[in-house]
């Protein structure tokens, strides 16, 4: 049950730092103050520096098996925002980036397995 509560707090604060700079970004863009292409790379790495970034937090509250975690928060994530995407842009199966997702995964993998080894340092 533990668990189940790390993995959805550190999910949610994943989800409200993307909207946040995801609003912050579009403020940006209503203003003019960056190009297009600048924009449209800062939406892609924003999520993937988050999971990162959480990921990592997630592997230095976690003892052991820092690929597993990252896989689990990985794929908690994956569902999470594929429901959220189809509740508001009524797209599912159709618009699926099996290549951001696995660079999502991979990213969730190393953060939990580099945040493992920095605890045990």
């Amino acid at each position: 049950m533990e668990k189940i509560k790390q993995y959805s707090k550190t999910l949610a604060i994943n989800l409200a730092c993307i909207l946040i700079l995801s609003l912050l970004t579009a403020i940006i863009h209503y203003f003019d103050l960056l190009s297009d292409k600048i924009i449209d790379s800062l939406l892609i790495v924003i999520p993937i520096l988050t999971v990162f970034v959480f990921s990592y937090i997630l592997g230095t509250n976690t003892d052991q098996k820092g690929w597993l975690n990252g896989i689990i928060y990985a794929m908690l994530f994956i569902v999470v925002t594929k429901i959220i995407e189809f509740i508001f842009l009524q797209t599912f199966i159709t618009d699926f980036n099996y290549l951001y997702y696995l660079i999502i995964t991979l990213t969730s993998i190393f953060g939990s397995m580099v945040g493992i080894s920095k605890k045990q340092n």
